[in-house]
């Protein structure tokens, strides 16, 4: 407690001011808002809302299982304000007071990482006790708990392999297995404008695209993306070549139509047929 009151001397006697005023309970007036899917490994940040305007300081004790989350800084984006903490205990104020709140501010973030460890299924409990608010009237206000819980989500699926890969009207080769990423359907007509290809991911949350299907004369390379939930991808290759225009008559005419250098003059003068 004493080095609350020299702390916040400095900053006009504020907390000297909570302690000679009447303290009030006035619940509901601050809330903890943070993600609601949270995974192993995964960052939450936490966000302290002061509901009321005119509120120049708060104070609290983070309550948490260190054997799930680590606690990993506490910030403020509110200017003029400061934060400073001492152990799990957390005091942010209007250092110069000149800036209270002006209704539902968000004057910490709190940042915690969840443990690569914690199973799925587990819920995590993240609380801020003993919350006392100062106004800019030097009254004080015991807030009591605010609390924040969510349950571990399963892992992003990192799966992005095929059940199943087909070309209609065509065959691969070889024939199609989950591991092989390259193949051949050899020739198709001249009116096969699209390769129709049908790509099935082994798993429902992974997502599939086809690229370079509209085909050109001669070769081309159909790639098919298989992207996982966890935004891993894998490239399926399928080679296909396009017959020519049967009504195609190639040109016998080999000759340029003009050509220059960057210096001097050509001599004689250019002409189709020297």
């Amino acid at each position: 407690m004493k080095k609350i009151i020299k702390r916040l001397l400095v900053v006009c006697s504020l907390l000297v001011s909570l302690l000679l005023t009447n303290t009030y309970v006035y619940a509901a007036s601050v809330t903890f808002t943070g993600p609601t899917v949270v995974r192993a490994g995964d960052t939450i940040q936490l966000n302290i809302v002061i509901a009321e305007a005119g509120r120049n300081a708060i104070e609290g004790v983070f309550a948490y299982d260190s054997n799930q989350v680590s606690l990993t800084s506490v910030t403020t984006s509110m200017a003029g304000w400061k934060v400073e903490t001492n152990g799990n205990v957390m005091t942010a104020y209007d250092e110069n007071m000149t800036n209270p709140t002006k209704g539902n501010n968000a004057v910490v973030t709190a940042t915690f990482v969840v443990k690569g460890n914690v199973a799925t299924g587990t819920t995590v409990k993240i609380a801020l006790n003993n919350i006392a608010l100062n106004d800019v009237n030097n009254m004080s206000y015991d807030i009591g708990t605010v609390s924040y819980s969510v349950t571990i989500a399963k892992p992003l699926s990192n799966v992005n392999t095929l059940s199943n890969l087909s070309v209609a009207g065509c065959t691969l080769s070889p024939a199609f297995n989950s591991s092989t990423t390259t193949y051949s359907v050899g020739e198709v007509d001249f009116d096969v404008t699209t390769l129709n290809v049908t790509a099935t991911p082994t798993e429902g949350t992974a997502k599939v695209s086809v690229s370079g299907n509209n085909l050109a004369v001669g070769n081309n390379t159909v790639t098919v993306t298989v992207t996982a939930e966890n935004g891993s991808a894998k490239y399926y290759q399928i080679n296909v070549v396009r017959k020519q225009d049967p009504n195609y008559v190639a040109s016998s005419d080999a000759s340029v139509s003009q050509l220059t250098i960057n210096k001097g003059q050509i001599s004689p003068s250019f002409s189709a047929d020297v």
